[in-house]
């Protein structure tokens, strides 16, 4: 998983906004995630195919997939998170089937998942706002 969240960072184009260097090669508005990477030496680091691909949206769902374990299961969701070492925890907001979801996902000793403040296996996508706590642990 460590390995997987450190491709997904040198990938993420808001990142090499923090790098005047690679703002300069990449040439590209940090928003955009290029489909390629230049290897060309006349053109090293710039990043093009960037409005073509769905790269953006893979990159989104490796996220909220993977990492934050966001699983979609016909009415509900299952949360599943991964966290790279490095996240402490994260903080989500998503709206899926008219259910508007705030969702916290901390480290902890023994997974959980709250919603609303009550425990629960899984969250309804009911039509309802609901805050979500969810706890991981390391390895889940």
């Amino acid at each position: 998983m460590e390995e997987g969240a450190r491709i997904l960072t040198m990938l993420c184009p808001a990142d090499r906004a923090f790098y005047p260097e690679l703002v300069r090669s990449y040439k590209l508005e940090p928003y955009y995630i290029a489909a390629d990477i230049y290897k060309n030496p006349s053109a090293p680091g710039r990043g093009g195919w960037s409005l073509y691909t769905g790269a953006a949206s893979w990159y989104y769902r490796a996220v909220l997939e993977t990492l934050l374990g966001v699983r979609l299961e016909g009415d509900h969701i299952r949360f599943v998170p991964h966290l790279p070492a490095c996240w402490p925890r994260a903080r989500i907001e998503l709206e899926l089937s008219a259910t508007r979801l705030e969702v916290t996902i901390e480290r902890g000793l023994a997974p959980s998942i709250l919603c609303d403040g009550k425990p629960v296996d899984r969250v309804p996508l009911d039509g309802v706002d609901h805050v979500v706590q969810v706890t991981a642990v390391p390895g889940m």
